[in-house]
């Protein structure tokens, strides 16, 4: 399982390489293919993976990264990775005072 460390800037960072790892994603996780489809070459960011065809699901803890956990194949055959996207902390404010 691959250890998730979340980015201190908030951007999507990858949480597995491959569809034997597991990310702990507190937010949206991707998945999506690992290298391109058109020159073989490997994806490393998570704009570039979202140019081809992934899938989402909303997640709190640990997720597989497998076509299995996302009930999809994104594109078949393709080894695959996945991106969380970490969902932005919210804090609780007064907007008014009863009766306001």
């Amino acid at each position: 399982m691959a250890a998730s460390i979340i980015d201190k800037y908030n951007k999507p960072f990858k949480c597995a390489n491959s569809s034997s790892e597991s990310c702990k994603c507190p937010g949206t996780t991707w998945i999506g293919i690992a290298s391109r489809p058109d020159n073989k070459q490997k994806i490393d960011s998570f704009d570039e993976m979202r140019e081809w065809k992934t899938h989402s699901k909303i997640s709190e803890g640990w997720v597989q990264c497998t076509e299995a956990e996302f009930d999809i194949d994104p594109l078949p055959a393709k080894d695959k990775q996945c991106f969380c996207e970490v969902k932005p902390k919210v804090s609780d404010v007064r907007c008014a005072d009863e009766g306001d």
